[in-house]
C-alpha cells in the first residue's frame, strides 16, 4: 500500500480522481435531498452514533435513509482524501489543485459538524439551509477542480463554464424539489379544495 503512495500521478489519472470526487459530491447532495424530501432528517436522532437503533432492531425507513446519507459521507471523505493525496503526488505539482482538494476536505468536515448541529437543533431551517449551501459550494469547487487547466485565460473560461453548469444542475434539483413539494401538498389537500 505504501508503494502506491510513493508513485507519481499523471495529469490524466488525476482528472479521474477529480471526476470521482465530483460524482461523489453529487451523490451526497442527492442523498441529502432524499433525507430532506422524505423527512428523514431525524431518522437517527442520536447524531453520529446511529447504531443504537441497529442494536434494538428498530430501523425505520427514515433511519435507513439517514444512515445511508452518512455512509455516502464516509465514502465521499475517502474519495476526497485519495484525491488530495493524488494532488500531492502529481508529476507536475500544482498548488491550486492541492488547495482546492484541501478545501474539499475542510468542507466535508465542516459539513459533517454542521449536520450534527442540524440534528441536535431538531432541523433548524437556518442550519439546514447553511448545510445545503455548504454542500453546493463543494460541488462547485469540485467542478472547478475538474476543469482546471494550465493556461490562465482558458482556465477562467472553464471555471465559468463549470460554475454555470453546476448551478444549472442544482437549479434543476431545486425545481424537482419544489415540484415534489407542491405535488405532495396537492395530494394531501387536493380533496379539501374540490
Amino acid at each position: 500500500m505504501f508503494s502506491l503512495l510513493r508513485r507519481r500521478v499523471t495529469p490524466p489519472v488525476f482528472r479521474w480522481f477529480a471526476l470521482a470526487t465530483f460524482i461523489s459530491m453529487i451523490l451526497i447532495v442527492l442523498s441529502g435531498a432524499a433525507v430532506r424530501l422524505t423527512g428523514s432528517g431525524l431518522g437517527c436522532p442520536t447524531g453520529p452514533p446511529v447504531f443504537r437503533h441497529y442494536a434494538t432492531n428498530q430501523w425505520s425507513i427514515h433511519s435507513k435513509i439517514e444512515f445511508g446519507n452518512r455512509l455516502v459521507t464516509v465514502l465521499l471523505f475517502c474519495v476526497v482524501g485519495a484525491t488530495f493525496v493524488a494532488a500531492l503526488r502529481r508529476v507536475v505539482v500544482r498548488r491550486d489543485l492541492i488547495i482546492l482538494s484541501g478545501l474539499l476536505i475542510g468542507g466535508i468536515v465542516a459539513d459533517a459538524v454542521l449536520g450534527a448541529f442540524v440534528v441536535y437543533s431538531k432541523l433548524n431551517p437556518w442550519l439546514v439551509s447553511l448545510h445545503m449551501l455548504l454542500s453546493l459550494a463543494m460541488v462547485v469547487i469540485a467542478a472547478i477542480r475538474i476543469t482546471a487547466r494550465s493556461t490562465s485565460t482558458r482556465r477562467v473560461r472553464e471555471m465559468t463554464s463549470a460554475t454555470r453548469t453546476s448551478f444549472a444542475s442544482l437549479d434543476s434539483c431545486g425545481s424537482l424539489r419544489r415540484a415534489a413539494r407542491d405535488g405532495h401538498h396537492d395530494h394531501r389537500f387536493g380533496a379539501a379544495r374540490r
